[in-house]
């Protein structure tokens, strides 16, 4: 399965790429900035994935369409904030016009 690699760039292939750049980090007695140079991603890259690893390691970096429920909750709700402001600004501007016919009428 082709996909984005630890750098963001297709040029590594999978997940095992990401977790032999973490082991190489973590378990040979590299530093992460040489395993990042022998890997060819950029050392915060791969710090980061080491952290995600650490604290998580079933769920790190699951890849693309791979969201974890807290991120898919995330979503969810910023969605219907949006859908929340359309409408508060529709009423807004609802109630605005109103009043200004109201006034017009009233002034004639």
């Amino acid at each position: 399965m082709e996909s984005a690699g630890i750098d963001g760039s297709k040029k590594a292939s999978s997940r095992d790429f990401e977790l032999e750049a973490i082991k190489l980090a973590e378990n040979r007695g590299v530093s992460v900035s040489q395993a990042a140079q022998d890997r060819d991603v950029h050392e915060n890259v791969l710090r980061k994935r080491v952290r995600e690893h650490r604290e998580q390691p079933e769920k790190a970096f699951p890849g693309n369409g791979k969201i974890t429920a807290q991120d898919a909750e995330i979503t969810r709700l910023r969605k219907e904030v949006a859908k929340l402001k359309m409408e508060r600004d529709f009423l807004k501007n609802r109630s605005t016009r109103a009043e200004t016919v109201a006034v017009s009428f009233l002034k004639a």
